[in-house]
């Protein structure tokens, strides 16, 4: 299998957009994950192409065999004074409680159309941080290398856009995305209860962004 190469995502509104590219990796997101914890059609779309996103597509041989996703927040927030249950999903594009905004339907079907996701803002730290949305590889490129070059690549970018810091939420079963983030030197600042739906608790990571990334 040719090695792959990744290229940033082209967004509908680009002159070279590539429509098909948010299908495959809708299809790709089948793939990888159960039911719980895909995203639908529309939500993969509106992840990849809101503004500010930073998308990255790997592909090999013409084929997609991963993808990542990041927002940037738009700006600063305290961990220590902001209260997410103070927030207004619809309006911040937040999701709040995770408790009770999410139940029995895929977590992605239920987050605001219109809106970037944002963690709460009490599982973050302070500055601008950079919030991984999802990491995407097809089960034939695992433990080759490729899930850290996407998170690198993500980390490089989002730096350059100006994040001082990047987080994530993981399912604690998923023991191989455990494995590599504490390895991609990510470190366990909370537990999220029932973010993934009613008794889905995920666990927060952040990982502080270094000045020489940026190069």
């Amino acid at each position: 299998m040719t090695e792959p190469t990744l290229r940033d995502y082209r967004s509908a509104s680009a002159a070279d957009s590539r429509p098909e590219d948010w299908r495959a990796m809708h299809a790709l997101d089948e793939l990888c994950f159960a039911a719980p914890f895909r995203f639908t059609r529309r939500a993969m779309r509106r992840f990849a192409e809101t503004p500010g996103a930073i998308t990255l597509l790997a592909e090999s041989s013409g084929q997609l065999v991963g993808f990542a996703i990041a927002h940037l927040e738009s700006e600063e927030r305290d961990p220590q004074t902001s209260d997410p249950q103070a927030s207004d999903p619809q309006s911040a594009g937040t999701q709040t409680d995770p408790s009770q905004s999410y139940g029995a339907q895929p977590y992605a079907a239920q987050l605001p159309e219109a809106q970037p996701y944002r963690a709460p803002a009490a599982q973050l730290p302070a500055g601008r941080v950079a919030y991984v949305v999802t990491l995407d590889v097809a089960p034939d490129w695992r433990r080759r290398g490729l899930a850290r070059r996407l998170m690198h690549a993500l980390e490089l970018r989002a730096h350059a856009a100006g994040a001082d810091a990047i987080a994530l939420h993981v399912f604690p079963g998923n023991l191989a995305a455990l494995q590599l983030y504490e390895a991609l030197g990510y470190q366990r600042i909370g537990v999220a209860a029932d973010f993934y739906g009613d008794g889905l608790d995920a666990l927060v990571y952040r990982k502080q962004l270094e000045r020489k990334q940026s190069g």
